[in-house]
């Protein structure tokens, strides 16, 4: 209903934030896109976790590892009601739409990682048209890897980590500290012999500070063309992802999307 609803609110002088993702096609964010140019309405995706005060130290550490070598993610829960709509294909279901598309983000957007290809293994995917769990492995122009793992049938567990040549960023709880046991995000540098060299526990609050951001933005009269780029790019990659996981895991060529 994403599609449909957005390009309404739209067109009756709304601004727009829509939870992630945004659509579960390339062509259908290129119609907002579209329809956001002819209105000149905000729109953002709400990826609402990036907003956490968390990645602001990672990115405050980050040039601490040196030049990044590999990042992988993580985000699992355990779906035990089998009547849930995430396991309904016509509803977007899957483990990629639900969960992977936090470890997709973080990685090309928050981390910046541009992937120049992705394959995709999925283990339920041709059977039922939804992905219980899955596995994504990208390359970059220049070879460098990220990986991560989705599921909707593993106990609960979200982190990433960006591995660099001098060290290793790992942020834990971090798609949903709300819902840990510490409630907090938790940022950790590691130097390449292993040793923790320091920790930050960081209390915020994800969804105040999105609504928050939405709300600033709004007011200031933004341009939505950053947030449009991202959409734009988050709806290639997991396309091409899905596309790679029909064909086996076949590495997928992703094209440069640019919003103009």
């Amino acid at each position: 209903l994403h599609h449909d609803m957005v390009i309404k609110s739209l067109k009756s002088y709304k601004n727009v934030l829509v939870e992630k993702p945004a659509t579960i096609s390339l062509e259908e964010m290129k119609q907002i896109a579209a329809t956001i140019q002819e209105t000149g309405h905000y729109f953002l995706e709400g990826f609402m976790y990036q907003y956490h005060k968390q990645h602001k130290k990672m990115r405050e550490l980050l040039p601490l590892i040196g030049d990044i070598v590999h990042i992988k993610s993580h985000f699992s829960w355990l779906l035990e009601n089998e009547q849930d709509i995430r396991l309904n294909s016509a509803l977007g279901g899957g483990a990629m739409y639900d969960v992977g598309c936090y470890c997709m983000h973080a990685i090309t957007q928050l981390i910046g990682f541009k992937p120049a290809v992705i394959s995709m293994v999925s283990n339920t995917l041709s059977e039922t048209d939804v992905d219980r769990t899955s596995v994504c492995t990208m390359f970059d122009k220049h070879g460098k890897m990220a990986t991560f793992t989705c599921s909707m049938e593993m106990p609960f567990l979200d982190y990433y980590e960006i591995i660099g040549e001098q060290g290793l960023l790992k942020v834990s709880h971090s798609f949903r500290p709300d819902v840990s046991k510490s409630g907090v995000g938790i940022v950790e540098r590691y130097n390449n012999a292993g040793d923790l060299l320091e920790q930050h526990k960081i209390q915020d609050d994800q969804y105040l500070r999105q609504i928050e951001h939405f709300e600033q933005q709004v007011d200031s009269k933004v341009s939505s063309e950053k947030n449009l780029q991202q959409s734009l790019e988050m709806s290639h990659y997991l396309e091409q992802a899905y596309k790679s996981a029909y064909k086996n895991g076949e590495f997928i060529r992703v094209e440069d999307i640019y919003y103009a």
